[in-house]
């Protein structure tokens, strides 16, 4: 099987570093405040190598800088509740040490401690938008309170246009969630044209493509958006489920049925993903791209034999392919139990 890094809750911290290293001023307890601040900057380095692992496929090294950096956050928030952050009266502390929390998972508890903030602090956006990712992360029970925090916080008319582009995205995944995509669309779209290119504004302009079955355009956004991070796979999810109960179609292209055999691999469904590749390489039997992408799903999913197969067919198509001739290799020299290092041979997926 391919060995998938633990990523979900590492996601959370990478989301909202950058933010955390621009917020830490000084109160009081100045000493320990720039302690913490070394623990922040020390993450930020291992965040920065747990990239550079994860994009050369050395998921063994990828896994032991987001183990560097959960240590470091953690030392971060001991730091920060020694030196009494959690009822100091200064805003920025406060706002670091919510999104500390945050990153823990403690939204609740980041959840007072910004609207401490907001009353000390009543004009600063930003404030107000950690709020709202804080009430957001809450669930349902408290979309409203989100949704208010996000209107306060656009209201506010901040100066960061990425400040703005961010409230537009959050409040587009309320309307989504909350089945209203045409105001979804239009706070999406928004957020586009204040920072383009808005990466939770292309996921979720993807997620409602997903949900309607515009496979081949939620696709598009989705090679614009890159690696899926904790805001895009939840709205894909949702999208998905709204096309599956919606009784949905297709359109009967060979760029639609890819798509989506794409999207759900994306997303993990792998099982479901082998349909609408089978009816792409039906409309287009000579795609070693597809035949490339059915080995993948194949080999994914431990059904060798099959995987060997769609190799070799794709090999047959195009023999000039150094990575999936490696990928055959291997397997064809222990059928039974290969012995496949991903990390030095990933996966023909592209």
């Amino acid at each position: 099987m391919i060995p998938v890094p633990p990523l979900q809750q590492y996601f959370r911290m990478c989301a909202a570093l950058a933010c955390v290293m621009g917020c830490v001023h000084a109160w009081p307890e100045e000493a320990a405040a720039e302690r913490a601040e070394e623990r922040l900057s020390a993450a930020r380095e291992a965040q920065a190598q747990f990239w550079e692992a994860q994009a050369a496929g050395d998921f063994s090294a990828a896994q032991q800088h987001s183990e560097t950096t959960a240590r470091l956050m953690r030392e971060a928030r001991e730091l920060l509740e020694a030196a009494g952050a959690g009822t100091s009266r200064n805003p920025d502390a406060l706002l670091t040490y919510a999104r500390v929390l945050a990153l823990h998972g403690d939204s609740d508890l980041a959840a007072e401690a910004l609207q401490r903030a907001a009353v000390l602090a009543p004009d600063r956006p930003e404030i107000w938008l950690a709020l709202a990712e804080a009430l957001y992360a809450l669930g349902a029970q408290r979309e409203e309170d989100a949704r208010r925090a996000l209107e306060r916080c656009i209201a506010l008319d901040p100066a960061e246009e990425g400040v703005l582009a961010t409230a537009r995205a959050r409040l587009g995944a309320i309307y989504f969630r909350a089945g209203l995509p045409e105001l979804a669309q239009e706070a999406f779209e928004d957020g586009l044209e204040h920072v383009p290119g808005h990466y939770e504004c292309l996921a979720g302009l993807a997620a409602l493509h997903v949900s309607e079955g515009a496979m081949a355009e939620a696709s598009a956004r989705l090679e614009e958006v890159g690696f899926l991070g904790p805001f895009a796979m939840p709205l894909l999810e949702k999208g998905m489920r709204r096309f599956v109960e919606s009784r949905g179609t297709v359109a009967p292209t060979f760029e639609a049925h890819f798509a989506h055999a794409r999207i759900l691999f994306q997303l993990n469904l792998l099982d479901r993903a082998l349909a609408p590749l089978e009816r792409a390489l039906h409309i287009d039997p000579e795609s070693y791209v597809a035949r490339n992408f059915q080995g993948s799903v194949f080999l994914t999913l431990n059904r060798v034999a099959e995987a060997v197969e769609a190799f070799r067919e794709s090999l047959a198509l195009n023999p000039d392919q150094e990575r999936t001739a490696q990928l055959l290799e291997q397997l064809e020299a222990a059928p039974d139990a290969p012995d496949v290092d991903l990390e030095e041979t990933p996966l023909p997926i592209d």
